[in-house]
């Protein structure tokens, strides 16, 4: 739209075309000599003295390129037509915010961006009559309004605008790199939804007021992870917080029967005995597993359990509490003989019978990764044994350090990591292979969740791993035998 300036000669002296100039007549301009109409460019003062146009004019009536100027400094420059502000223009307000775009019968309307001032938002889209409605953009610092937390405090809003509001379907990118994609409701997330964090970490599911409120889904992206759940309050209604060890027993084969034994008793020599590897000791509490080498087809295998341990709850139906005979017996004692019982010293309450729930085990969750690592603290020498030099039994020149060692597989060397599925990491088919450096005795297992991208890792979980090699104990009993039979020396 190209502008029109207004001759020098129909205007007084101004410092800038924004300003609301002082004149001797309420119009100074081009005047059609025959219909007597203002027509061309002229200036214009209102009655009222707080209104002035500067413009093109024709057949009397404000029309085409003019500025319409505000005593209070504010004002609006662009298109005119037949007198009223339509087409496109700019329009600056008394709080410094400023307008350019389309305007109608003096209203924002159509396609516009809007500066303002004092929020330090802007908005880039459509209006109807001076309200935001219909695909727009909006830009802003307002964290109270707009955002999920508090650390959250420039966004910008792309999407569908109704009644000045961004509602419907709207894309949401914070400054913190969080972006959100779904449904939102006066600029706030609410219905269903992505919301993808700068981590990588992703939720789809249902929103509620700007939280993750209902049936959802967490995962990383390009990880392995995994969780569906329902969401109350920004947080899943059950998450994993402990992580419980159980070793896999092998069902014991169905008894054979002796055909020749008509009593139908059972030959002991038919029953298979049970193997040290399936045996858990819970003496002391701690994750334990026997294994023997070189027995046919035993192999170590556990599982872990992801679950979530819900708090302890007061039991809702206690038993009956029972009487304390003595009690009772005193009581009686003091109503036979007249006396009141002594003031000041009520019943002692009974203490609350609490109940810890059954464990759950989170079949929702899926691609937790846990890394092994088996080893034992050994004795190492601190120098290496020059050539020829006896071993010493000096305890100074020994220091403890962590071995690690590799298990075998049935089928493959066992990975360093594995993944849970539907809350449970399966360990299957590891067996041992005696060598002069993996001798017999106690190691470790130490299993850590290494899964990527999420805050509530279980803690490390550390199981007792004892080798027992019959050759070796029968070797250390020939060898006892041998010592208590042998001839004693004169």
């Amino acid at each position: 739209m190209k502008k029109q300036t207004i001759k020098p000669a129909a205007v007084a002296k101004e410092t800038s075309q924004y300003d609301f100039q002082e004149t001797k007549d309420r119009f100074v301009g081009d005047i059609d000599p025959i219909t007597k109409l203002r027509n061309g460019e002229g200036i214009y003062t209102y009655e009222n003295a707080f209104f002035q146009y500067k413009g093109h004019w024709v057949n009397g009536v404000k029309h085409g390129y003019g500025i319409m100027i505000m005593k209070d400094g504010t004002y609006y420059e662009g298109e005119f037509n037949e007198g009223e502000i339509n087409g496109k223009g700019e329009r600056r307000y008394n709080d410094g915010s400023v307008y350019k775009g389309e305007f109608k019968q003096g209203e924002r309307h159509g396609y516009g961006e809007i500066q303002y001032s004092k929020s330090n938002e802007w908005y880039k889209g459509e209006w109807n009559l001076n309200v935001r409605h219909g695909q727009g953009t909006l830009y802003t610092k307002d964290r109270n309004t707009y955002t999920v937390s508090s650390l959250l405090d420039l966004i910008d809003i792309q999407g569908e605008f109704r009644d000045h509001w961004p509602n419907g379907m709207c894309m949401i990118q914070f400054i913190n790199g969080s972006l959100y994609q779904g449904q939102v409701q006066k600029a706030v997330m609410h219905g269903k939804g992505q919301l993808t964090s700068l981590d990588k970490t992703v939720y789809e599911g249902y929103f509620e007021n700007g939280k993750r409120e209902g049936q959802g889904r967490f995962y990383v992206q390009g990880g392995t992870y995994t969780l569906v759940s329902n969401y109350k309050d920004n947080k899943p209604e059950f998450e994993a917080n402990q992580i419980l060890f159980k070793l896999i027993k092998k069902e014991e084969e169905e008894e054979k029967i002796d055909p020749k034994n008509q009593k139908g008793k059972v030959d002991p020599k038919a029953v298979p005995k049970k193997g040290q590897a399936e045996e858990e000791k819970e003496d002391d509490g701690k994750n334990k597993i026997l294994f023997e080498v070189g027995k046919e087809n035993n192999f170590i295998e556990f599982e872990l359990h992801i679950v979530y341990q819900g708090p302890p709850y007061e039991d809702p139906n206690p038993p009956p509490v029972e009487e304390d005979p003595k009690k009772v017996a005193a009581a009686a004692k003091n109503v036979k003989g007249g006396k009141a019982p002594a003031p000041g010293q009520p019943d002692e309450p009974e203490p609350k019978r609490m109940i810890t729930p059954d464990p759950l085990v989170m079949v929702n969750e899926n691609g937790r990764v846990f890394e092994f690592e088996l080893g034992r603290l050994e004795k190492i020498r601190k120098t290496p044994l020059i050539e020829g030099e006896a071993p010493s039994e000096n305890p100074d020149d020994y220091e403890e350090k962590w071995v690690t060692y590799k298990f075998n597989q049935k089928k493959e060397v066992l990975k360093d990591q594995i993944q849970s599925k539907e809350g449970i990491c399966y360990v299957k088919d590891l067996t041992y292979t005696l060598n002069e450096n993996f001798k017999s005795g106690t190691y470790q297992i130490n299993i850590k969740d290494v899964t990527r991208g999420i805050l509530n890792k279980m803690q490390e979980v550390n199981v007792e791993l004892t080798i027992i090699d019959p050759e070796e104990i029968l070797a250390q009993q020939q060898a006892a035998a041998q010592t208590k039979n042998a001839p004693k020396k004169k």
